[in-house]
């Protein structure tokens, strides 16, 4: 259980002595996160400056032409007609980012959409 919810369950349970004993794990669960996410700062460089160039080179090709079409209204989206959308390959790219990254996250045990700490068992 990661130390973010052993928190929320003591608070819930109001196990006072249990949340003393994991608040005093807070500085060291507060410092693994911020080395976490430096070891991930470091690789960023070099994924998005070749990102980067594949991205302009692949922008320039199409020149907002329409890679897909979406059957719903999308904001700041062009229409066609009144019921669909055309994509560029920035909404393209944007809709396929999310689909993508969140199921891998998560079959990763990757949980870069929390904020939660992972402290590990609190037992």
């Amino acid at each position: 259980m990661s130390w973010m919810k052993a928190v929320n369950k003591a608070r819930k349970e109001g196990d006072e002595k249990q949340l003393d004993k994991l608040m005093r794990r807070q500085g060291a669960v507060m410092k693994m996160n911020t080395r976490a996410s430096l070891e991930t700062l470091k690789t960023m460089p070099f994924t998005l400056i070749p990102f980067y160039l594949i991205y302009t080179v692949v922008r320039v090709a199409f020149n907002d032409l329409a890679v897909a079409y979406a059957p719903f209204v999308l904001p700041y989206a062009a229409l066609l007609g009144d019921k669909a959308a055309v994509l560029t390959l920035f909404y393209w790219y944007l809709i396929c980012s999310f689909t993508i990254s969140i199921p891998l996250s998560k079959i990763f045990g990757v949980n870069a959409f929390s904020m939660g700490g992972s402290g590990g068992d609190s037992k």
